[in-house]
């Protein structure tokens, strides 16, 4: 298990974990543009594209809603400069599986 050193955020029904929290104990690399306000993730063939202030993400060049069930959803810039992303919609689409236990609250994330 990976330490998180930013507790996760709730917005609506979604959970949202810092960037690098999810991505690299995955292997992903992620590059951040602040002047573009844009977050790019690259693991393997795959590279998804995440930017500020949008609810669509490119996931290797094709557009894709972060969550089709509300359009609101999108990458989050916390200060003092912390990126959080929705943590199902960036596990998944790197490939892996997100698994949520009610019972437990606990997110299970396996490549």
């Amino acid at each position: 298990m990976q330490p998180i050193d930013a507790a996760p955020l709730l917005v609506g029904a979604r959970t949202f974990v810092p960037i690098r929290y999810v991505t690299e104990p995955l292997g992903a690399r992620v590059d951040w543009d602040a002047a573009a306000g844009r977050a790019t993730v690259a693991l393997g063939e795959t590279v998804v594209e995440l930017r500020v202030n949008n609810g669509t993400a490119l996931v290797n060049g094709t557009p894709q809603s972060i969550d089709p069930a509300d359009p609101g959803v999108r990458l989050l810039v916390v200060p003092p400069g912390r990126i959080f992303v929705p943590l199902r919609f960036v596990g998944e689409s790197l490939g892996a599986t997100v698994h949520y236990d009610p019972a437990t609250q606990a997110i299970t994330i396996i490549l």
